[in-house]
């Protein structure tokens, strides 16, 4: 079953944004005596179950939320960060919609929406088309984590152009019919990963189980989701053949015994610690722009 989304904005009374205020999905029949309630929902962080989200989360620092689910109907509370009561949005959050909205463009122009965010972004005409990329991170739009799906449906090229920034380290990216890609910010500019069969670079997008050692390498050759259980302490890493563009998940499990150090390769940058408690899951995914991988979620425990 397609996994469907809950998002939305946690703002107070003046309308002004609360950031980091506590999200927590309950299914029906939900019991919000306690805080979070209960049940608590399975969620994820992309529409293709790869990531967990923990629940409850956090929002972002523009009060954001955004979570991936079963289709279904269910309650969420929203509390702490100063908000002296909880609120509770109750049967409002029916997710009906599909996982990956579509935004279907006929035009010869188009300019890309922060809106945007996680569409999947398709272009029809026979003749060259050209859409433009604001700024990433302008304005607190298109930030860090920014992503878009897009596909060339008609005969005519479609040219991608950011504004300002760049895109795989060049000026514009272009499209030959039946060609796609997903294009992501690291907030100052913009990644692609592409459907295209001569596209070149070492990435296989796949899931590899890393064998523990003190300094373990993560070969993105292999696969671009690593997971390797902690029997000891990493005292170095490294990553290795990772391409511009490439999207990589860590799953960083502690043992039965737990308290495990983990010390990240030097090329992935501002990677959030990982849990110390016994048998928890760390996961953090990043996006490499040719020479380091960057961030583009908070870490998930599990």
């Amino acid at each position: 079953m397609a996994l469907s989304v809950i998002e939305g904005t946690v703002t107070n009374s003046a309308g002004r944004p609360i950031p980091g205020a506590t999200v927590a999905i309950l299914t029906q029949p939900a019991d919000t005596s306690t805080l979070p309630g209960t049940p608590l929902a399975g969620l994820f962080q992309d529409p293709a179950r790869q990531v967990p989200l923990t629940n409850p989360f956090s929002a972002d620092g523009l009060g954001n939320y955004k979570a991936y689910v079963d289709p279904g109907v269910y309650t969420i509370q929203i509390y702490g960060n100063g908000i002296a009561t909880e609120f509770v949005l109750t049967d409002q959050a029916s997710i009906g919609s599909p996982a990956v909205p579509v935004n279907a463009r006929t035009g010869t122009t188009y300019t890309v929406l922060d809106s945007d965010n996680s569409r999947l972004i398709t272009v029809n005409n026979s003749t060259a088309v050209t859409v433009t990329l604001p700024q990433a991170g302008s304005a607190n739009q298109f930030v860090t984590g920014w992503y878009a799906y897009f596909q060339n449906r008609g005969t005519g090229t479609v040219t991608i152009t950011p504004t300002v920034s760049t895109v795989d380290g060049l000026a514009s990216l272009a499209l030959t019919t039946n060609q796609g890609c997903l294009i992501s910010s690291d907030g100052q500019n913009y990644f692609s990963m592409r459907g295209i069969g001569s596209a070149g670079g070492s990435s296989n997008a796949g899931f590899t189980t890393v064998t523990f050692s003190a300094t373990p390498t993560f070969d993105s050759s292999v696969a671009n989701t690593f997971q390797i259980t902690l029997t000891g302490n990493v005292t170095s890493s490294t990553l290795v053949n990772a391409v511009a563009g490439e999207i990589l998940t860590f799953i960083i499990i502690q043992d039965a015994t737990g308290s495990r150090s983990f010390q990240w390769p030097t090329n992935v940058k501002t990677a959030e610690v990982i849990s110390a408690t016994a048998n928890s899951r760390s996961i953090q995914s990043f996006i490499f722009d040719g020479t380091n991988a960057y961030p583009i979620a908070s870490l998930t425990i599990s």
